[in-house]
Formats: C-alpha cells, structure tokens, sequence
C-alpha cells in the first residue's frame, strides 16, 4: 500500500530530541545523542500495515567520552600481545599508550588520527610510534598496529538506524561526531527498499549514497 492510500498521516515541524547515557550494541555509550529533523510524518497503522514515522533527513550528532572509549576498548581487547591499553582524547587526533608483549613486555606510545572511510565506517590513522628503550622493529611495528586497528574502528553499518558520517572531530576528553541518516520507524521489511544511505555491494566504489537533498553546511 502506498502511502496515497493512507487515510491521514501526521505532518510534524522542526524536532529535536537530546538523550544522555544511550548504549548500542557491542558495549558502546555514548555521552549524548541530539538529533534534529527539519520536518517528520506519523502514517497510522492500517490493514496491511503497522504505524511508522518517516523523517527524510535525520542530523545526529554524539558524543563518546574518554572514560567510554576505554571502556569500550578494554572490552574488545582480545590480543595476548597487547597489555593496559588507554586511549587518551587530545585536539585532533587520539594518543594510545600500554605495552607491547612479544618476548618482553614494551612500554609504547602511538598517536593516531580517525578517519571517515565512505561515510560509514571510522577508521585509524597511525601517525608515529614511540617506545621506552629501544626502537621496536618495522615488523613488530606492523604487528602492533594490525592489533590495534580492530579496537579503533567503528562499522556504523551495525547501528540500528545507518548514519552517514559527515564530521568527525577530537576534543579534549571527547569525540563529536556529525553525520546524517534517513529514518523509517519500525524498520521495512528486509523484502522492501529500504531508505538507508548503504548502496548494494556492487553499486559503485564507495559503496555509499548520500540523502538525496543535501543541506547547505
């Protein structure tokens, strides 16, 4: 049924919604979510189906704290040659520090930038490595980061509602992250299209469409 078939449906205005302490799935919290749409419609249950509320473009914006991030690290952490991992949050960029345990255990520090892969997934960028007493090896080096990137990136394909990152920025103490995701709720049917912002597999290099009307930054 189309939604010209639909006896009435709700048009609402301007809306805003601000939570605290959200968790999603894989033991991640976020400090704060706001979210904020420009225009929303409720379209009642009928025979064939429930009642849903429909917002086109939907503005996210999160915040994870330090204590969280690490919380959510150590969680994860599954690696036997990593130990006391802590990822402090600086202005642009992220700092990691703990040991690295292949023969002896080695004290480390390892700077790192997020990167926003296609709009959906976040992702680290190491920047440079430094280690107590000696220089660690370009292998042992390749096999530190190649622990650590799992505990540093984030699939946002796995949330509930898929958000299309346009933003994402180090503070002290915290991350904010800005993005975007077109909202159907409850979710359709995996057998009908679905507004989300994940093109197919196949359907280009990036495998990401944006919202169709982009708003002006």
């Amino acid at each position: 049924m189309s939604e010209a078939d639909v006896p009435f449906s709700l048009e609402l205005g301007p809306t805003e919604v601000v939570s605290r302490q959200v968790h999603l799935p894989h033991g991640v919290v976020l400090e704060q979510v706001q979210l904020h749409a420009e225009a929303a419609r409720y379209i009642p249950e009928t025979r064939s189906s429930a009642a849903r509320v429909v917002i086109d473009e939907l503005h996210v914006k999160a915040v994870i704290s330090e204590p969280h991030l690490n919380a959510m690290v150590g969680a994860h952490l599954r690696s036997e040659v990593l130990r006391g991992i802590n990822v402090a949050i600086l202005s642009g960029k992220l700092r990691v520090t703990g040991q690295f345990v292949k023969w002896i255990p080695v004290p480390f520090t390892l700077e790192v930038t997020p990167h926003i892969e296609n709009g959906i997934r976040i992702r680290p960028e190491f920047l440079g490595l430094s280690a107590a007493a000696f220089a660690l090896p370009s292998s042992a080096v390749e096999l530190l980061e190649q622990h650590l990137r799992p505990l540093l990136t984030v699939d946002l394909t796995q949330l509930p509602v898929p958000v299309y990152v346009d933003r994402l920025v180090c503070e002290p103490g915290r991350l904010v992250l800005q993005g975007r995701a077109r909202l159907h709720w409850p979710p359709l049917p995996v057998s009908s299209p679905r507004p989300s912002l994940l093109a197919p597999p196949n359907a280009g290099e990036s495998g990401v469409r944006a919202p169709q009307q982009e708003t002006e930054k």
